[in-house]
């Protein structure tokens, strides 16, 4: 047990030093930040103070930001464009659409796997006519149904892939 002398109070405190970590203030009153510890932080590397304009500026300019992007700048108009890279499966399973899907498939057949007929297991909505094949029933209600993961794996288009269909068990 370490006595440490609080920065904001002055008050002698005990506290437990693990990893060498010391607390600096004996309360949470008193680790609220001081005007002093205000002014230090908004110092920039160059130890010159941001004045209030400036900070404001820079509110400005950041609301409506995302990680730093402005909203909207998707595609041509973001910094990291690198020319439309992504997988259009990949598109289409980040899409609002086949989120909605999918939940539409795990409510209409109650959130039960209709292979075991487990509840409470974490599922998956499996395309009864492959994702790849039938891309105009990939959004089809029809064309899913609920299964857990272990159920899912007995499928035959389970982590398909066209160069390696072997040993598959299908789904009765």
């Amino acid at each position: 047990m370490i006595i440490e002398k609080c920065k904001t109070c002055g008050i002698s405190y005990e506290t437990f030093n693990s990893k060498g970590n010391h607390k600096t203030f004996c309360s949470k009153k008193c680790r609220r930040h001081t005007e002093e510890t205000k002014n230090l932080m908004s110092k920039n590397l160059t130890g010159i103070p941001k004045s209030n304009s400036f900070k404001m500026k820079m509110s400005k300019m950041m609301m409506g930001h995302t990680r730093g992007f402005k909203k909207g700048m998707r595609g041509e108009l973001c910094v990291n464009w690198k020319g439309g890279l992504t997988d259009e499966s990949k598109i289409i399973r980040n899409s609002f659409e086949y989120k909605e899907w999918r939940e539409s498939v795990f409510k209409r057949d109650n959130y039960t796997c209709q292979e075991c007929g487990q509840k409470g297991v974490y599922l998956q909505a499996h395309h009864i006519k492959s994702f790849c094949d039938f891309p105009e029933l990939r959004l089809e209600l029809d064309n899913g149904i609920s299964l857990c993961k272990e159920c899912h794996k007995k499928t035959s288009s389970y982590g398909f892939n066209r160069f390696n269909s072997l040993n598959v068990i299908t789904l009765t």
